[in-house]
């Protein structure tokens, strides 16, 4: 039996960067234009913040069958709710549970650590995390690519590829939705998230555990 936790995050430009922070890493730009280093402000936990979280459950049991529950998810432009939300979710996982992310080893995990860390938010992690580990955290991209950080295919190329959707995302950007205050179009893309994350594990699992 596996009792999983799937989980996402979406992240915008925190805009209480210090001036001086934003002057150092545009002025560092030799390659990109000062804009382009701003526009991906949101992927690093130094520059971008945390404004919405959604995860859902799988369950498998001991004959196979599988359950994905509804998701439930927080979106706010306060990101210390969203962290204390995601902190107290991490407070009812054991070592019997299952992290299950898309890209979450790289990306979901470390980004959601140094976002608690700079709040002085403790976050409960019930098992020791290696990039290889696959029971204690399940990353789908990283079973996809074999463990290639630089390996082709986002989710939604994933789940084209798998039947889970006909088509890809064409949705405008969670910093373009966070612009327009429209926190419910993040909440419903960060819900959808863990749905085709959730199916995508459900797909694959039984290749790799």
């Amino acid at each position: 039996m596996i009792r999983g936790t799937v989980l996402d995050i979406e992240t915008v430009a925190d805009p209480n960067n210090p001036p001086i922070l934003v002057e150092s890493m545009t002025g560092k730009a030799k390659r990109k234009s000062p804009e382009d280093i701003i526009g991906e402000f949101p992927l690093s936990p130094l520059t971008g913040k945390i404004v919405c979280f959604a995860s859902c459950g799988v369950i498998v049991d001991v004959d196979g069958s599988i359950t994905i529950t509804k998701p439930e998810s927080i979106v706010s432009h306060d990101e210390i709710d969203v962290l204390n939300h995601i902190s107290d979710k991490f407070s009812n996982l054991t070592q019997l549970d299952t992290i299950i992310t898309f890209n979450g080893k790289s990306f979901d995990l470390p980004f959601i650590k140094v976002r608690c860390a700079l709040a002085g938010i403790r976050i409960h992690h019930p098992f020791r995390e290696t990039k290889y580990d696959m029971d204690g955290h399940f990353d789908v991209r990283m079973a996809l690519t074999n463990f290639d950080q630089y390996g082709k295919g986002r989710l939604d190329e994933w789940a084209l590829k798998f039947g889970i959707t006909d088509s890809l995302n064409s949705e405008n950007s969670v910093a373009e939705l966070f612009e327009a205050d429209n926190l419910e179009a993040i909440r419903l893309k960060c819900e959808n998230d863990v749905n085709i994350t959730a199916e995508l594990f459900s797909k694959i699992f039984r290749y790799y555990l």
